[in-house]
Parts: structure tokens; sequence; C-alpha cells
């Protein structure tokens, strides 16, 4: 590899501190290869650690990168944030994210680990710790290279996780730019039939959602799947609990949040539970339906949502637990699966009972 010269540690990022710990601190001191080296002009202003795994499908004849999902470290290991895919890091103390796009890749310089990497910033989400990152690089990977496993006609169509570790080194502008930041880019959808509003109900606003999928393990149903009760051994299986996620308007501001019931609850108090009418999954790729919601009770204060009757859920990505993990020995263990959604909210009229 070309090499650049090491990273600027004049000034201690945010992460960091002090790193003469007795050897213990997770960030060791790297070169950083010319293909991935941060532009003129940027700063490093935080470092964190990764542990997680590279999650990987068998297509075709080829293990390929589906996505990853990491907890992020600081320098004295206390989880900060997490990673996810786009790729996508994202804050825990005040859900900024930022959203990366690949720019550069030099090899690893040891084996069976995955390729250092570079990303320009493409859009960010809230305010908070990642407000001023404009470049990130991947560096010190250990492991999340695909699977040995042959990829072959008996594992078409399975996932494999395959754990890494990494550091990730965030930067920011010297001279933050004044260009207005671009707005979230909202999918315009093509609702699934029947999952359309009636005449008589007129759209009011949207929000984009960002969070998780919580799932728990637990024996099931004949309702839910797996074997009767009285069918011998009970079959284990991720059943959804609930969501949590942090809700944006189209200008990446935050505006309140997403949480078991489903309910929306705005920044001014305000808020609803609805329940389900519809869901479509016919909408590939859909990893969680597509679903037409009536509010059942509204809660707060007047509000934005005082007025809102029907909710439609949709451009939904990621969300889905892992394919395996859950048996008897994991039973009410609990996992989280980053997922998106967009949010559509109407007013008026009488809640739909189920037409389009």
């Amino acid at each position: 590899m070309a090499d650049a010269p090491r990273v600027n540690e004049d000034a201690a990022p945010r992460g960091i501190g002090a790193v003469d710990d007795g050897g213990t601190d997770p960030f060791v001191s790297v070169t950083i290869p010319t293909l991935i080296a941060a532009p003129d002009g940027k700063r490093l202003t935080l470092l964190v650690h990764a542990r997680g795994a590279q999650l990987y499908a068998c297509e075709a004849g080829g293990w390929t990168l589906k996505t990853e999902d990491a907890t992020l470290y600081n320098h004295d290991d206390d989880p900060l944030g997490a990673l996810f895919d786009g790729p996508t890091w994202m804050s825990t103390a005040d859900e900024s994210a930022i959203l990366g796009s690949k720019v550069g890749e030099d090899g690893a310089p040891i084996d069976g680990a995955i390729p250092w990497q570079s990303f320009e910033i493409a859009a960010h989400m809230g305010t908070g710790v990642f407000d001023d990152v404009t470049f990130v690089q991947r560096v010190n990977t250990g492991g999340g290279k695909p699977p040995s496993a042959p990829c072959d006609a008996s594992a078409q169509g399975t996932d494999l996780a395959v754990a890494y570790t990494a550091d990730y080194y965030f930067y920011a502008d010297d001279a933050p730019s004044t260009a207005a930041s671009p707005s979230w880019p909202f999918a315009i959808p093509m609702f699934p039939q029947g999952l359309g509003t009636p005449p008589e109900v007129k759209y009011k606003f949207e929000l984009h959602g960002w969070g998780d999928q919580r799932y728990r393990c637990a024996a099931l149903g004949a309702s839910d799947g797996g074997a009767a009760a009285d069918a011998g051994a009970a079959a284990y299986g991720w059943v959804l609990e609930d969501p949590s996620a942090a809700l944006y308007d189209e200008k990446d501001a935050k505006q309140g949040r997403l949480g078991g019931g489903p309910t929306w609850t705005s920044d001014d108090g305000s808020s609803i539970v609805a329940a389900e009418i519809i869901e479509s999954a016919t909408r590939p790729p859909t990893p969680i339906p597509w679903l037409l919601l009536r509010v059942t009770s509204h809660g707060g204060p007047a509000g934005v949502f005082s007025d809102v009757t029907v909710v439609q859920q949709a451009n939904p990505a990621r969300g889905v637990p892992p394919s395996g993990g859950c048996d008897a020995a994991h039973a009410d263990a609990t996992i989280s699966a980053p997922f998106t959604a967009d949010y559509y909210f109407h007013t008026g009229g009488a809640a739909p009972d189920g037409g389009s």
C-alpha cells in the first residue's frame, strides 16, 4: 500500500481523550494509505471502535455483502452508537446520523481482514455528534471476509454473519460549508393495491423513521407458523415486539419518535396510537411490510397529531431479524434490527375499513 502521513493527533479528537493508559486503548496509531487519505481541508474530530458482523447472502453462486451491523465504542469502551446498512453511523446519545458513499479502498495489511475504505457523506439526519462530519475512514480492520463455506445450490438464499472489528475516523471541514443541507430524499411511493386512502381523507405531512425493529426469541404457536403446543417439541422464532425510531422531517430535523403500540409521539407532546388495517408485502424488496393503519386513540396536548386519522407506512427497508440463533437455549433473548420507513399522516373522514 502507498502511504500518506499519519493522522494528525496534535489535538485529541472527541472519543479519544488521553491515549496513555497502559496499552489498553483500542485505537492503534496507523499510517493512512494514500488511496483512502482525507482530502485537504479536513480535520480529524472523532474516532470510534466497531465490533460487529458483516452479513453475506448466498446469491447467484457467490457470497454478496448484504449489510453490516456493529456497535460503536469510544476510547473507554463505552457504547456510543451503531453502524448499519448504508453504511449508516448513528449516535445513541442524540440520534444524529450520517449516510456514507464509498470513494476509496485499499487492501488490509493482515490476512482475512476486509479492506480499508473511505467515504464521503451523502446525507445527514438530525443534529448532534455527527453534524459536521463530511468524511470517514475505515482502518485497522480485522475479520469480516466473505464466508469460506461453499455458496452452492443448497446454500442459495441463506445469510451468514462474519465477525469483524474496525476503527472509524470521522473528519469535518476546516471551513464549514455555507451551502444548504440537502433534504432527505423521500422516495415517492407507489402504494400497493388496497393501501390507498379514501377520497375524504386528506394528506397532512410525512416523516421519515430511522431506528430499530425489536424482536424476542419465543416459542411459536400454530398461529405464529410454528408447531402447536401438543405437537411435540416447540419451534422457536423471532417475534416482533415493537419498533423504536426517531422521526425526521424533509429538512432532516428530528420531530418525534415511533414506539410500541405503534405510537407516534411528536416533540410537541401530541401522540397517536394506530391499529393495522391492511399490510402488503407485494412490492419487492420489502423486508417489512407496507401498512395502512387506522388511528385508535389520541394523547397529549393539542398538536400536529391531534387530527390525524390514518397512517401509511411506505418504503420500508431492512428491519428483519437474523435467520437463526433463536432456540430453546435463547428463549426470551432480544435483538434489534435497524430499519427505515416513511410515514404518511392523513386527516379527516372516517378511518377506512380495509377498502382502497
